[in-house]
Order: C-alpha cells, then sequence, then structure tokens
C-alpha cells in the first residue's frame, strides 16, 4: 500500500481509499495527483555537426586570405623582376634582353607580343646571344612578330649553331635536307645533325638515324640507323623513332628480326598519335604478327586512326576497313 497526498487538504491518504476521510475528495482525483517517478526529458546534445561546418568555413576563408595575400606579394615580386630585367636589358645587357624576348614571346608576366620578342632577341643576337640567336631563327621561320624569312632563318641559326648550339645544329641540319633558306644538301645536313646529335639533341639523332636509313647523304647503313633510333625513342620517346625501330625489328633491318619487339615500338608510337605506325600497327593486328593471336577489333581501331589522319597507302586497306564494317563480329 502506498499514500498519496490530497490536493486539496494535503493529508496523506492510502492509494486504495475511495474518498479522503479529511475533506470527502473523490478518490478518482486523488489517483490523478499520485506521486511518481519524474523522468526529466534530457536536454537535446548539441548538433556539432553545425558548429563543424561553420569551423572549416572560417578556416578556408583564412587560408583563401593567407593564398589572396601569397598572390599578390608574388605578383608584385614578378613585376618587379621583370622591370629589373628591362632595366638591364634597355642597359644593353645581352642576357636580359634574350630574357626579356623571351617572357614576350611566352606571354610570361608580360602580354605577349611576338613582335616585341623579335626586337630584344634581335639585340642580344647581334651581341653574339647564341640562344637569342636561335630564337630569332626561329620566329623567322614560323613568321612570328615578322614576315617569314627562311634565309633569315637559317642565318641565325647558323650563327647560334657555330657557337655549339645543338638545337640550332639540328635545325640548320632541317633546313640544309629541305633546303629552306639554303641550297639543299644533304651531306651538309648529315654534318650538323651529327654535332648536334653528339650533344645528345635526340631530335638530331632520329634525323641522323633517317639519314643513314636511307643513304641520304652518307652511305646506308641500317646498323648505324638503330642505334641512332634506340638513343632518340629512349631519350626523348621521339615518335618518328619510335616508328622507325618497329620498322627495323619487323624487316629484321640491322637488327634480328623480331615481330613482338617490333609490335612494342610501334604501339609506343602509334600512341603519340604517329599515322604510319598506326597503320603498321593495325596491320599487325589483322595478320596477327607479333600480338598474341589475330584481333580484328584492335586492327580496325589503328587503322582507323591512321586513315583519319589520311594514311591510306593502298585500296586494300580500304577494302579491309569495308570488309570488317559490313561483317561485324560476333561477341
Amino acid at each position: 500500500m502506498a499514500l498519496i497526498e490530497c490536493t486539496e487538504c494535503g493529508h496523506k491518504v492510502s492509494d486504495k481509499a475511495e474518498v479522503c476521510p479529511n475533506c470527502g475528495c473523490p478518490i478518482e482525483f486523488l489517483h490523478q495527483t499520485k506521486e511518481t517517478v519524474s523522468h526529466a526529458t534530457p536536454p537535446k546534445p548539441r548538433d556539432s555537426s553545425k558548429k563543424g561546418f561553420v569551423l572549416i568555413i572560417i578556416i578556408l576563408c583564412i587560408f583563401a586570405l593567407i593564398g589572396v595575400g601569397i598572390a599578390w606579394r608574388a605578383e608584385g615580386k614578378d613585376r618587379n623582376h621583370i622591370e629589373t630585367v628591362r632595366k638591364n636589358a634597355e642597359q644593353g645587357d645581352d642576357t636580359a634582353q634574350c630574357l626579356l624576348g623571351t617572357y614576350y614571346a611566352e606571354g610570361d608576366g608580360v602580354e605577349q607580343n611576338y613582335a616585341e620578342a623579335v626586337q630584344w632577341y634581335r639585340k642580344a643576337a647581334e651581341q653574339g646571344n647564341r640562344l637569342a640567336q636561335y630564337n630569332l631563327g626561329v620566329l623567322y621561320a614560323h613568321g612570328m612578330g615578322i614576315n617569314q624569312d627562311l634565309v633569315e632563318a637559317a642565318k641565325w641559326y647558323r650563327e647560334a649553331a657555330e657557337q655549339g648550339h645543338a638545337p640550332a645544329q639540328s635545325n640548320l641540319g632541317v633546313c640544309y635536307e629541305r633546303g629552306d633558306g639554303v641550297k639543299q644538301d644533304n651531306a651538309e645536313a648529315v654534318k650538323w645533325y651529327r654535332k648536334a646529335a653528339e650533344q645528345g639533341s635526340a631530335t638530331a639523332q632520329y634525323n641522323l638515324g633517317v639519314s643513314y636509313y636511307q643513304g641520304k647523304g652518307v652511305t646506308k647503313d641500317y646498323a648505324e640507323a638503330v642505334e641512332l633510333f634506340r638513343k632518340s625513342a629512349e631519350n626523348e620517346e621521339i615518335a618518328g623513332a619510335q616508328y622507325y625501330l618497329g620498322l627495323c625489328y619487323y624487316n629484321g633491318q640491322g637488327v634480328g628480326q623480331d615481330y613482338a619487339e617490333a609490335v612494342k615500338w610501334y604501339r609506343k608510337a602509334a600512341e603519340q598519335g604517329h599515322a604510319k605506325a598506326q597503320y603498321e600497327l593495325g596491320w599487325c593486328y589483322l595478320s596477327g604478327t607479333g600480338v598474341w593471336e589475330k584481333d580484328e577489333v584492335e586492327a580496325e581501331k589503328w587503322l582507323q586512326k591512321a586513315a583519319d589522319q589520311g594514311y591510306k597507302p593502298h585500296e586494300g586497306y580500304r577494302m579491309v576497313l569495308d570488309y570488317m564494317n559490313s561483317h561485324p563480329i560476333m561477341q
């Protein structure tokens, strides 16, 4: 039995009673006011996720402001650097003149302006700066900031090449091979390719390799060509060198015939967009040469890539693609 308190008079009454013996209050009312254990509802926890989100926003804003400050200081430093270079260039420093020309050519720290680049390269080139001579030759060759003039291009390439500048030597070799601005002369081309190749120019190694492969300006020598192609292909991954190396392996020219190795080098060149390599790789898949098995899907893929670049050496190619397109492979 438990006691409850009458809400009318405060008298303690048994919870079994029907009325309060003191004041006569009905038992139903008394039961409604019975003392019970209070289970207070705990306060809701604070939403920490909102607080964390706000904190993250604040941190990001701080970093953004720091970044703006750093960028502003860097920009200011670049402006100061450009002005220092310009000041030195105007005082006749050929290194500064060449550097300022490069800034204008590349739009680095200044608005891109090839005509300005030509002006500063010329000032430095006339003082014998070989890098400026080479760059001035490039601008003349491509007509950037000045009217195209292949004679002037070859002239400045030669100035730099005679000072041992490898890219200029390689470009001068190209001028002689093509007859651009100079009288066409394959032997002279080989001479300049060799000078650049001996300095490690991958482009010159490739061009010299082609000269040996074709016997242009030098006695044909497949073994020498393979060695040069390999250096170029491995040093700077020149796509043309990779293609020719694949061709040499495929035909056994200057190296033991190895179809798998041929496919390896064709693929490297093909993946760089070399059309002839894409074509040859396609035929390897079509014939199953140097690959695990014939694969008409891969064959069509590479033959089509070559065709998209306009490389379709004979009608047989078109007939093959037409056949493959009209006879789809069942999957």
